[in-house]
């Protein structure tokens, strides 16, 4: 049974993930393709390999860049290097960087640099936050800039329970900050589940000394944080929703949602142009590329300028786009006097100068490297001999142009530019020259590995690599039929061949690890929910006999004005025990007026009842007014919900099979009680029908049954958001209804009107899983039938049988009702009770796959 439940729930998993990849894949945006908005004077900057990931810019034009991010899912360039903070001076005619000196004291060994905001204070000392993760943990680390010594001095680490997966930041004050956490979860694989379900479980905090709490909260995935000019608004941008949320700030650092701008693109840090105001985007066109990197296919860039955010209609602006064969994943879009830089997550970082001419910026020009140098023009490079300008002194002018294209990339989109460069005249790319080209390139570099070759349908061939990616391979292998053995990646040639197939892998063992993790953590409140570790205390009752003939259950009864007892026997429920799977269920009655109980199976006649595949559940009878007894039982053949109506001939002792009613809100079905002769209240147990996903609805606590009247001219839900509806009944007069919630381990009372809607008045909490429950026609008092410790009901152990438990609820309507345990045994005589009924003075408890008991009370 262990196992059946675990792949069953592991059935249940992968289908329900499956259907919510789908929707992820839509919110990641999986199938856009990226237009290209590439303005003039584009530069890639030198000496940011690793990722750029968030910028600050101060009012002097000093950038602070973050780099070498190590996020989980993400790649990484240098996953064993820690990260590093640089700057930039933009007041530079070709600026550079330079990697920030740290203080020591702190661990630079674990680094890892995420969101940064800087704070200037009243002495015009610049103090520079930055989110910090260092082993996958969450901190905020304190840094007083020191311009002279381009150094920055560690002064505090912050940490709080509310600062966990934190992403970005944005300083108002002396370690007053608001930071955004992007998800709720910190195990890698509930993260995925995260993502991937869309739980909208993440928040935005405001931290200071002496006050953090959540000021926002509701985001798919909270990420990029700003402040407007004025500070009176909060920007935050929700990545996997695609939108920006402008919230107004109040003096007790409290934020009210203002308006939601929506932008179709996955939205990752925010900066404001000091300038103007506007809001500047680093986007994800592509977010699923991001999660599953292939560099043969990279993640795109796309920058995204929002004026007058404030207004009705915004507008809204694509300042840059790219496909990645220039820049991958850019995060990150800062002005400073018209001048733009984009960061990006793990790759490089792209400058350039801003000339705006009636509002539009020129899109098409050359590429410079970043000395300067014009990459484009044919000219500049080469002589009429074939060689270039400037040599390496090796003789060989092609063999030194092919070595300078690949280190410096320059911008090229495509291996035809190398082409044009390297050789006289076109070539194909199988050829010999081509072959001969790129053994050249080879041999000129330095240390080169020896040359491997790999599969061509399992790696990349170098015609269809950009010279973007060209780039990160510099100190990789080319072999002569024109393929990389991946070196930078620290990747064995080995593994560099098989990227797809072992992605693929990787995403298997992702959703299993997911399934295991969601199982692990849903574990303890499924235990909770089943009172697993509740032990019975036995309650005896004098003068107790099992009733004889009943061995397969007796899930539910229902005792005539009369006396005579029907009683439901041989339940297939699945996941449940059965002694007898293979024969059908019957109905069996009892005549509690007599001294020694027996019982007589009531034949059931009829010639479209199909008595083969009977398997009775719930029941309930109605007597109309010419007093003829109408049986309603809850039939699940083949697994599937119907109720079937029958007469019952006393004098025949047999039931005579009326009618089978179906209906699309009759799913589930578990018990009953009725009103009429084709008039009833009904409960479903489960939402879903499959029986995997019922499983999964189970393990969940998903509360999605619901409660159906049924009438011949009306079916309608009249109560909902159940964890397990499962036993129904109506009170003496006729004006409430009983409704026993399985998992929740309650009763609900409702009020019934004359239009058959209800009205939830109260429930009852109790320290048992209430089954099916029966209202003594005398005193109105309720009897239900429980379970204690429910996991024994699904995991049926013969050495550790489910317990019985039988409560009454005297006066259920009043402010305290009373509640007493009747009976309970540990399951040494009665096992899985599920009802218990009264008639003068005696009590018959039923099972759901056990026998029955009769007790004089």
């Amino acid at each position: 049974m262990g196992k059946l439940m675990a792949l069953t729930l592991l059935g249940a998993g992968l289908a329900l993930v499956g259907e919510r990849l789908v929707a992820f894949r839509q919110r990641t945006n999986a199938f856009r393709k990226v237009e290209p908005v590439e303005p003039q004077n584009c530069r890639l900057i030198e000496g940011l390999e690793n990722g750029s990931e968030d910028i600050d810019i101060l009012p002097s034009g000093l950038a602070f860049i973050s780099s070498g991010l190590k996020y989980p899912g993400l790649p990484s360039f240098a996953p064993d290097e820690p990260g590093q903070i640089f700057l930039m001076d933009l007041n530079e005619q070709n600026p550079k960087v330079q990697a920030l000196n740290i203080s020591d004291g702190f661990d630079k060994a674990s680094f890892n640099p995420h969101g940064i905001s800087t704070f200037i204070d009243e002495d015009h000392t610049v103090y520079l936050y930055v989110v910090n993760h260092p082993h996958m943990k969450s901190t905020v680390e304190k840094f007083k800039f020191e311009e002279q010594q381009r150094s920055l001095v560690h002064l505090k680490t912050i940490k709080h329970e509310l600062l966990k997966s934190v992403n970005d930041i944005v300083v108002l004050g002396p370690e007053q900050f608001y930071a955004t956490r992007d998800h709720y979860f910190t195990n890698f694989f509930l993260v995925l589940f995260e993502m991937i379900m869309d739980l909208h479980w993440t928040y935005a905090v405001f931290y200071s000394p002496r006050e953090v709490k959540v000021v926002a909260k509701g985001f798919s995935s909270a990420n990029g944080i700003t402040v407007s000019l004025d500070k009176k608004y909060i920007y935050i941008a929700d990545v996997t929703a695609q939108n920006i949320h402008v919230l107004k700030k109040h003096e007790n650092w409290d934020l009210t949602q203002v308006k939601v701008i929506h932008l179709g693109t996955l939205v990752d840090n925010l900066t404001v142009d000091p300038d103007t105001g506007d809001i500047w985007a680093g986007c994800h066109p592509d977010g699923k590329k991001l999660l599953i990197y292939n560099p043969e296919d990279p993640p795109g860039s796309e920058v995204l300028r929002i004026q007058d955010v404030l207004s009705e209609k915004p507008k809204i602006s694509t300042e840059y786009a790219n496909n990645g064969s220039v820049l991958q994943g850019s995060t990150v879009a800062s002005v400073y006097h018209g001048k733009l830089l984009i960061g990006t997550v793990f790759h490089k970082a792209l400058y350039f100068l801003r000339r705006v001419i009636d509002g539009q910026l020129p899109l098409m020009g050359p590429f410079r490297d970043v000395t300067g140098r014009d990459l484009v023009g044919k000219r500049s490079l080469e002589t009429d001999n074939g060689s270039p300008d400037q040599s390496d002194g090796s003789g060989s002018g092609k063999k030194w142009l092919i070595q300078y294209l690949f280190a410096s990339c320059g911008g090229f989109n495509d291996m035809s530019h190398i082409l044009w460069y390297a050789f006289p005249q076109e070539v194909e790319l199988n050829s010999p020259a081509f072959k001969r080209g790129l053994e050249l390139f080879a041999s000129t570099k330095e240390n080169m590995a020896e040359v491997k070759k790999c599969d061509f349908y399992e790696y990349v061939y170098i015609h269809n690599c950009s010279m973007h990616h060209l780039q990160h391979y510099i100190g990789s292998s080319v072999t002569s039929d024109g393929f990389l053995a991946h070196s930078r990646l620290r990747l064995s040639p080995a593994q560099a061949c098989v990227p797809v197939r072992a992605m693929a892998k990787l995403m298997v063992l992702t959703l299993l690890g997911l399934g295991l993790a969601l199982f692990r953590d849903h574990r303890a409140s499924y235990l909770t929910r089943l009172n697993a570790f509740r032990e019975v205390t036995p309650v005896e009752l004098p003068n107790c006999n099992l009733v004889k003939g009943i061995e397969t259950g007796s899930e539910d009864l229902e005792i005539l004005p009369n006396g005579l007892a029907f009683i439901s026997s041989g339940l297939r429920y699945p996941g449940i025990k059965s002694f007898e799977p293979d024969k059908p269920g019957k109905m069996l009655l009892v005549d509690l007026n007599e001294e020694d109980q027996t019982v007589l199976e009531l034949k059931i006649i009829g010639s479209k009842f199909d008595e083969s595949s009977f398997n009775p559940h719930g029941i309930s009878t109605f007597t109309d007014e010419d007093n003829t007894v109408y049986l309603l039982v809850v039939n699940h053949p083949d697994f599937k919900s119907t109720v079937e109506v029958f007469k019952f001939q006393e004098e025949e002792k047999s039931l005579l099979h009326l009618k089978t009613i179906r209906h699309k809100l009759l799913p589930n079905l578990n018990d009953i009680v009725a009103v009429g002769p084709e008039h009833f209240y009904a409960t479903n147990d489960h939402y879903f029908t499959d029986v995997y996903l019922k499983s999964w609805e189970l393990y969940l606590g998903l509360a999605w049954s619901y409660v159906v009247y049924y009438s011949p001219t009306e079916v309608q839900v009249m109560a909902d958001g159940f964890d397990f509806a499962n036993g129904i009944n109506i009170s003496p007069d006729g004006k409430y209804v009983y409704i026993s919630e399985l998992l929740a381990h309650k009763i609900h009372v409702y009020e019934k009107h004359a239009n058959w809607t209800l009205t939830p008045l109260k429930s009852l909490d109790f320290n048992t899983l209430v089954d099916n429950i029966s209202v003594d026609p005398v005193t109105g008092d309720l009897w239900a039938g429980c379970h204690p410790n429910g996991i024994r009901i699904f995991f049926y152990d013969s050495e550790n049988p489910p317990a019985s438990e039988v409560i009454r609820i005297q006066n259920i309507l009043t402010e305290e009702p009373k509640v007493r345990v009747v009976y309970a045994d540990n399951g040494t005589v009665l096992q899985g009770s599920t009802v218990a009924s009264v008639y003068k003075g005696k009590l018959l408890v039923g099972t759901v796959f056990h026998k029955a008991l009769c007790c004089e009370l």
